[in-house]
């Protein structure tokens, strides 16, 4: 599976958000912007590679990609001022290999984790897919699709406005998966539309071509996924999520003896933690913790850290598993809640990335010093 990201937009429509910040930078909670969630979600499946578009604010999008241990690679469209999106997509392809799945993903999208499950498990059918969110309505514009019953795609246009031709149509996301049959044609298309102009959407050479370039329809209308156009579209989607988000549960603090792993990590990525935690002097996210057993539920990069870093006592949110629901990140592996702790609790942990929680709120943010945690 290989992932493309979009990030070398402006944003002009955000204001003088994007002057100062990259809009896929934008923070979305305390600890976390859009790309950071992003690349995090990523960062827990299968991935060969990674290419991320960047343009406007490069150096500080490709800053942030760089904080993550996957393979990627940064493509940089000079020209992203004069372009649509369609140059940037052109480069992203070249770097791309032919023989596996592409995802492709806007910087500035929300997904919620189950939606992102969804989009991965689909694009290992080996399809190409265009995804959407539910059905065309008046108060709509960009992007449409219509397709049969079994979901093949017959017509796929950008619209300025709603119209009642369009009504049997839905409303597509910026989010698609381009298989291995078809990214070839896809390819020789998109090279020779872009050569023409640099002044059109990367879908555009799609579907005018949908004859040769064979795709289904997904619809993902039941998952939240948010992009955000203008600096009020932004304030609103922050004020819902706190709305929705808030944790409900007490922060503790626990000694870190009590704390048992139920994976494993991976071994780089909790050395680097443990050193930006220890030059930052500050714990700033607590674990999430099954309540009855100690489980490491969501943290064991940090548990790794503290670890290395001699602490004794971790800040913690309890949960109880029941609560929570898990899949696995595996085809190969199977999970459940009463698997997950009778092989916790014997000491036999799973390998890293293999349990996935879903949980319904975020981590708070706290602010304890590293001298108040020994």
């Amino acid at each position: 599976m290989q992932v493309i990201i979009m990030a070398a937009g402006k944003g002009s429509r955000m204001g003088g958000l994007a002057e100062k910040c990259h809009k896929s930078l934008l923070p979305i909670n305390s600890h976390e912007n859009f790309l950071s969630r992003l690349l995090h979600q990523i960062n827990e499946y299968e991935v060969s590679k990674v290419a991320v578009t960047v343009g406007h604010k490069a150096d500080e999008v490709a800053a942030a990609v760089a904080d993550f241990q996957f393979n990627y690679e940064i493509v940089n469209n000079s020209s992203y001022d004069q372009d649509t999106n369609i140059w940037s997509m052109k480069l992203a392809m070249d770097v791309m290999s032919p023989d596996e799945p592409i995802i492709i993903l806007e910087g500035d999208v929300y997904l919620d984790d189950l939606a992102m499950r969804d989009i991965y498990n689909s694009a290992l059918k080996g399809s190409s897919i265009w995804f959407t969110r539910g059905p065309f309505s008046p108060s709509q514009y960009g992007g449409v699709l219509k397709a049969d019953k079994d979901g093949e795609v017959s017509s796929i246009d950008i619209v300025p406005k709603y119209e009642e031709k369009f009504a049997s149509y839905k409303k597509l996301l910026g989010i698609t998966v381009i298989g291995p049959n078809e990214h070839s044609p896809y390819k020789q298309f998109l090279n020779t539309y872009a050569s023409q102009s640099k002044q059109q959407y990367w879908l555009v050479p799609w579907y005018q071509n949908l004859k040769q370039l064979k795709c289904i329809s997904h619809d993902l209308s039941e998952y939240v996924i948010t992009s955000v156009n203008t600096e009020n579209e932004y304030r609103e989607f922050l004020q819902k999520l706190e709305n929705k988000i808030q944790c409900p549960h007490p922060l503790e603090v626990l000694n870190i003896n009590k704390l048992r792993p139920i994976e494993g990590i991976i071994t780089e990525r909790g050395s680097e933690l443990a050193e930006k935690i220890k030059k930052e002097g500050v714990w700033t996210k607590p674990l999430f913790v099954d309540a009855k057993d100690f489980l490491i539920m969501d943290g064991h990069h940090r548990y790794s850290a503290a670890l290395q870093l001699g602490i004794k006592r971790i800040p913690v949110i309890k949960l109880d598993y029941k609560d929570v629901p898990i899949w696995s990140l595996r085809a190969d592996i199977d999970v459940s809640i009463d698997l997950v702790k009778e092989q916790a609790l014997s000491g036999e942990i799973f390998p890293s990335k293999t349990v996935k929680h879903n949980f319904k709120f975020n981590a708070p943010k706290c602010f304890y010093e590293l001298k108040d945690l020994y």
